[in-house]
């Protein structure tokens, strides 16, 4: 899915999406890791990940798709959900 323009509520905060921004979804929900879109997480998706670590909402270069459970930061726990998909097929919807 791409946006060019999205405002969404999480936390009781809005936040707006100017640029655009693309989504990866999975048939089961939520987020993907498969951040190069080529249908598995793999290696690659690993590197775009690494170079989101630690970067949280507000930071220049944040990327919500990195963030994969939604609280505003790519850190430990979005590493652990990165981790189990790691060498998965993705189901796109």
């Amino acid at each position: 899915m791409r946006l060019r323009y999205a405002r969404i509520r999480r936390s009781g905060k809005f936040e707006v999406f100017a640029d655009p921004v693309v989504l990866r979804f999975s048939k089961q929900g939520g987020l993907t890791a498969d951040f190069d879109g080529d249908g598995t997480v793999g290696f690659r998706d690993f590197v775009h990940f690494a170079q989101h670590f630690g970067l949280n909402r507000g930071d220049a270069d944040f990327k919500a798709h990195f963030d994969l459970d939604g609280n505003g930061s790519v850190g430990f726990s979005d590493f652990l959900i990165f981790a189990g998909a790691f060498g998965k097929q993705v189901v796109s919807s």
